[in-house]
């Protein structure tokens, strides 16, 4: 289960630093660095033996099922598209929330003015 935002930084400890020089300390940032990364530094952190970017999701935002779904990618662009679904998705939940959470506040006041009716009748 991921225990942070996939827009959420990491520490300057736990960022991934790249082969080009970038450090990445969010997967928005891996997805902004796929973006101008050349072959040759794309190719540097994944090969048929390893994923540097699956391996720093697990590490850092400890959710095993993007994990594994970035370990079988094997395209810089198909990479950037799964991340940006990704990203889409959670600010799409975290849009959802707030939206919930404004109703919640609508309703709240209406019914602390029926709760303060029933008490000026008492």
């Amino acid at each position: 289960m991921r225990s942070i935002m996939l827009s959420q930084e990491v520490s300057k400890n736990d960022a991934l630093e790249l082969a080009n020089g970038v450090s990445v300390r969010s997967v928005l940032e891996l997805f902004e660095a796929l973006d101008s990364m050349d072959d040759e530094t794309f190719f540097y952190h994944v090969s048929e033996n390893h994923n540097d970017f699956s391996d720093w999701i697990l590490e850092n935002y400890h959710d095993e099922a993007l994990s594994k779904k970035v370990l079988k990618i094997r395209s810089r662009k198909k990479l950037m598209c799964f991340l940006e679904k990704k990203l889409q998705e959670e600010i799409a939940k975290f849009v959802s929330g707030l939206e919930k959470k404004k109703a919640k506040k609508i309703i709240l006041p209406k019914k602390k003015k029926e709760i303060l009716k029933e008490l000026e009748k008492i």
